[in-house]
């Protein structure tokens, strides 16, 4: 999947999960597009993007819906806490103005 496919599918989990809560996916994004990112560290955030954007997981959101949230949740974070030194102020910014853009809509 490539990085265009994810953004496109990850509208609609923005918009369930909240503004707040889907910043550090779209963080991750971020990192992903970075070329400076290590291929090992892109690895992961495929890994959680993917987990969150394809409709196959675990545990089913739309079958058991806060333990499905959960699992999510619980994929972003462990992403983000193992690549999180590789966010930069601009990344941040970039990220603000995405959200901007999927909450105005």
């Amino acid at each position: 999947m490539d990085t265009t496919a994810i953004l496109n599918n990850m509208g609609s989990y923005v918009k369930r999960v909240g503004r707040t809560a889907a910043k550090p996916a779209v963080l991750l994004y971020l990192v992903l597009k970075d070329p400076a990112t290590s291929k090992k560290d892109k690895y992961i955030v495929y890994a959680a993007l993917a987990y969150i954007v394809l409709p196959i997981n675990l545990i089913s959101a739309k079958r058991i819906p806060l333990l499905g949230w959960v699992d999510e949740a619980a994929a972003i974070a462990l992403a983000y806490k193992k690549v999180k030194n590789n966010i930069t102020p601009d990344m941040e910014l970039e990220a603000e103005n995405m959200l901007d853009r999927w909450f105005s809509r």
